[in-house]
């Protein structure tokens, strides 16, 4: 548990660069048609953005930055 305390930020950069790869892959896939490949990819590229704005809330949590920094990905990542 230690390890996946110490290292919770560069997990979830390293599973949203994962998502990224899976999303450009899927469309350079040529086993499916257009319409399945885009919405695989749309939400390959859903998944990679809340991990980006769950990290960023992580790191900006508790943090005095203007509303306009901290507000968007706090409302995002967290219902």
């Amino acid at each position: 548990m230690e390890f996946i305390r110490d290292h919770q930020l560069n997990i979830m950069l390293f599973m949203s660069g994962i998502c990224a790869i899976l999303a450009f892959m899927t469309l350079a896939a040529s086993s499916a048609s257009h319409k399945k490949k885009s919405m695989l990819a749309l939400l390959e590229l859903s998944a990679m953005f809340l991990l980006i704005f769950d990290r960023y809330s992580y790191i900006m949590k508790g943090m005095t930055a203007p509303a306009i920094l901290t507000g968007f990905p706090e409302r995002i990542s967290r219902p």
